[in-house]
């Protein structure tokens, strides 16, 4: 036996699920980088905000000196230039004021302060005092990107947070440059990457061992299993000492594999009493025709010739003897003919033939047979041109049995059809009639030998059981089918199935 290959074991899909989620975290640290990006760039610009408030606060101090300590505007204005120029933070960070002509008044740059900026462009060329200026015009604050210093090649990105100070037409800002923001995200992201890589590294490890644990016990069971479907009944299973739920499936499969066993031996003791009693019959059946017929003419002669000469009551003797005789013989025919189907000798003598004669003579064959149950019989018209190819006797001998199991099982009064139908291919012969149907526990047992429905309403019928049994061999060696549809309380419908001669085919 071939054995199948095996695409993806448990541990290799654990592997790619493992991957699975090392792409899907790989996506959550992109989208994550996007995030702290935006996340920090916030954060520092709202720190320049609350650093820029503290300068604006010293400007207004300086401002109010002219009320409080009679200042003159020049000494204000010095007092804020010299205060901002020397705040400082962070690493050395500066403050710086510019006018709203452009002018920078305060800036630790050598050479900026004093020097108009308003046309000066960045590496982007971007205005960068007039932007800073448009802005405060509109909003009062803000804050805006840039790269400093202006007109130079190796200039940074910056981003700047100011405020108007409208007293003096002044604005005051500071700033950070991008550089540092991107070295933190690069810190954080070093961090996460390295603790992600750490967490998938140890989900490698710990699915592998897991799908090892699992794939190997599992492997094991499958050859077992495919041992089994090959018919070897002595594999075993190796012991598991696992308490989970692979434990649990080798303990089912030994479990199965026992009782494989054991059902191994009752088919085949079974098989063997079946071949015992076939053997049986068949001898007994053999051995009981010949006296059978002998003493079956030898009633008929003397119920056909000397029963007028005998006592009423001896001739009524004589006819049951011969009718329980005519029965055993059925009986014997039906007997030998299940031993030769099941020996493959019966004799088909397959020929076309039109069906709506034989579905005639079917019917008028059991007439007299239905009358005894007070049953009609009835046959629907059907067109001359269909034929199949079966044994004519052998049909004949399907549909008697299909009829009188129909009529025997009908209620008083009762009506049994016999009618046929066709499609493209095939045509179907039905038998239906309105008695109490078929149980439904009895169903799956309809076509098995000595086959009865257990209820008193029908063994009282009487029957050997061996009728639909014989029913089936026969349409199916002829190339049929035969199955049957019921409604309890509405009554059953029997049918067989032939191919149809198409017209021009060869005999």
């Amino acid at each position: 036996m071939t054995n199948p290959i095996v695409r993806f074991t448990i541990s290799t899909r654990l592997l790619l699920l493992i991957g699975i989620i090392a792409v899907g975290m790989g996506g959550i640290l992109h989208l994550s980088t996007i995030y702290i990006r935006d996340a920090l760039f916030d954060k520092y610009i709202e720190q320049t905000q609350h650093l820029v408030q503290t300068a604006y606060s010293l400007l207004t101090q300086c401002a109010d000196k002219i009320t409080t300590e009679g200042a003159s505007l020049e000494e204000a204005q010095t007092c804020a230039i010299t205060l901002i120029g020397n705040l400082r933070y962070g690493k050395d960070e500066y403050f710086w004021i510019n006018n709203m002509d452009g002018v920078m008044l305060v800036h630790p740059l050598k050479g900026m302060a004093g020097k108009n900026i308003f046309d000066d462009k960045d590496i982007t060329e971007k205005y960068l005092t007039r932007s800073v200026i448009d802005i405060v015009k509109k909003y009062g604050e803000g804050h805006d990107t840039y790269y400093w210093p202006p007109n130079e090649k190796n200039a940074k990105m910056k981003i700047s947070y100011f405020m108007g100070f409208p007293k003096w037409g002044w604005i005051v800002g500071t700033g950070t440059y991008v550089e540092q923001i991107e070295t933190e995200i690069n810190d954080i992201l070093i961090k996460l990457i390295s603790a992600a890589s750490f967490l998938v590294l140890i989900s490698l490890l710990i699915a592998s061992i897991i799908g090892r644990s699992i794939s190997k016990p599992i492997v094991d069971l499958n050859g077992v299993m495919r041992e089994l479907a090959a018919g070897n009944l002595d594999i075993d299973v190796k012991p598991n000492s696992r308490m989970d739920e692979i434990g649990s499936m080798a303990q089912t499969v030994q479990i199965f594999v026992e009782n494989a066993r054991r059902i191994a031996r009752i088919e085949t003791e079974k098989s063997d009493m079946e071949n015992m009693k076939s053997e049986f019959i068949s001898v007994v059946s053999h051995e009981l025709r010949t006296p059978l017929t002998s003493i079956r003419g030898a009633l008929g002669l003397i119920a056909g010739t000397m029963a007028k000469d005998m006592p009423e009551k001896a001739a009524h003797l004589i006819q049951i003897a011969y009718i329980n005789c005519d029965r055993l013989m059925t009986l014997i025919n039906d007997l030998l003919d299940i031993d030769k189907a099941a020996a493959g000798e019966l004799h088909f003598d397959m020929r076309h033939e039109k069906l709506a004669p034989i579905m005639s003579q079917a019917i008028e064959t059991n007439r007299s047979y239905a009358e005894k149950y007070f049953v009609r019989l009835s046959c629907d018209p059907l067109p001359d041109s269909i034929e199949v190819n079966v044994d004519k006797a052998r049909l004949l001998q399907v549909l008697s049995n299909l009829l009188s199991n129909a009529a025997k099982f009908s209620p008083a009064g009762g009506k049994v059809r016999l009618y046929a139908e066709t499609d493209t291919e095939n045509v179907r012969i039905n038998v239906s009639d309105y008695g109490l149907g078929i149980p439904e526990e009895f169903r799956s047992r309809v076509f098995q030998k000595f086959s009865q429905a257990e209820s008193s309403s029908t063994r009282k019928k009487g029957g050997t059981g061996l009728g639909l049994h014989i029913s089936k061999n026969l349409v199916e060696l002829m190339g049929g089918q035969i199955g049957f549809d019921s409604t309890v309380g509405l009554g059953s419908t029997f049918w067989v199935e032939f191919p149809m001669i198409k017209h021009g085919a060869k005999t």
